[in-house]
């Protein structure tokens, strides 16, 4: 029953972000999560909550799914924040942190890399200090290096990494 719930929250915050509905986009993929974070648990260890070995399997893989878009919401909302405001950086983290949480499930997840990626970049636009700036972008450089390694064709990420790049470079010169 949490699973299937689940899965309604997450096409509710597919239909909001199709509708450019970012803030309830948002708020359906936390519903999502909530309902089934717990059959992510092994069932082995965990009777209690009633799971096959099967239902965390799809648990696990609707949780990676959800995560990965809920950075890409967040991150979304963060692009249409001013670089001086005091949000954008907590938005921007959480958009990390989303994306981190769908690559502990799957650490080859493209896409969870990608968004960390250009997430932890965005960061590293804030004002801050050269050394913290330089880290962002080298984490960012890193996760973005992956997605080019698993998915050589795609070009937007080969294009952030370039700016990445660039942006490091001119950091290093500073």
């Amino acid at each position: 029953e949490k699973l299937e719930r689940s899965i309604l929250w997450k096409a509710e915050g597919n239909d909001c972000f199709k509708k450019n509905e970012i803030f309830k986009a948002a708020d359906s993929y936390y519903h999502a999560i909530l309902y089934c974070r717990d059959l992510t648990q092994n069932p082995q260890y965990y009777p209690n909550i009633g799971h096959t070995i099967e239902q965390r399997k799809l648990a696990q893989d609707l949780c990676e799914s959800v995560f990965a878009n809920l950075a890409l919401v967040q991150s979304k909302y963060g692009s249409t924040l001013s670089l001086d405001n005091k949000e954008r950086v907590k938005v921007y983290g959480e958009a990390v942190k989303s994306a981190s949480e769908a690559l502990k499930l799957n650490p080859k997840n493209v896409k969870a890399l990608f968004r960390r990626g250009q997430a932890r970049a965005a960061l590293a636009k804030a004002p801050m200090k050269n050394s913290e700036g330089q880290k962002l972008y080298m984490e960012a450089k890193t996760d973005l290096l992956a997605v080019v390694q698993e998915d050589p064709n795609n070009r937007e990420a080969r294009t952030e990494l370039k700016a990445v790049q660039d942006h490091l470079k001119r950091l290093k010169k500073e």
